[in-house]
C-alpha cells in the first residue's frame, strides 16, 4: 500500500484552536502597552510644551493665552517649539491649558482612566479626569 503525505483536517484544526486561542491571550495585551505607550507619548508632549511656555514666560514676561492649539501655533511662531513636537494627542484624550499649565484630559477616552491610574505619580499630575488631578 502506498502511504498518503500531508496533514489530516483534525490537525489542522487543532492547530488552528490553539493559534486562535494563544491570539486570544495576546491581542489585549498588545492593545493595553499601545494606549499605555501613547498616553506616555501625549504627556511626554505636554511637557516638552509646557518647557516650552515656561521658557516664553521667563523671556517675555508672560505666557500665552487661549486654546492649547492656539497656544501652540504661537509658540511654534515665535521659535520656542519645533513643528515637529506640536502634535495633537494620540490616545483620544485631549490637552488643554489650566492655569497657564498642559495638561492631558481623559475624560471622554475610552480604557485611559485604568491605564492612567497605573502610572506613576508624575506623570499623573498631568492626567485631569473630569477636572482633577488623577494625582490628587
Amino acid at each position: 500500500m502506498k502511504k498518503n503525505k500531508g496533514f489530516t483536517l483534525m490537525e489542522l484544526t487543532i492547530v488552528l484552536a490553539i493559534l486562535a486561542i494563544i491570539a486570544v491571550i495576546l491581542v489585549p495585551s498588545f492593545l493595553a502597552t499601545t494606549d499605555r505607550a501613547r498616553l506616555r507619548s501625549d504627556i511626554q508632549s505636554a511637557r516638552v510644551i509646557q518647557n516650552a511656555m515656561d521658557l516664553y514666560q521667563l523671556e517675555r514676561g508672560n505666557a500665552p493665552s487661549g486654546s492649547v492649539s492656539e497656544i501652540i501655533e504661537h509658540l511654534v511662531e515665535e521659535g520656542f517649539l519645533s513643528n515637529s513636537s506640536a502634535t495633537e494627542p494620540s490616545s483620544g484624550a485631549i490637552w488643554y491649558s489650566r492655569s497657564n499649565t498642559i495638561v492631558v484630559d481623559i475624560t471622554d477616552a475610552d480604557g485611559l482612566y485604568s491605564i492612567a491610574n497605573g502610572l506613576p505619580n508624575a506623570d499623573r499630575r498631568l492626567i485631569y479626569n473630569g477636572g482633577s488631578s488623577l494625582a490628587d
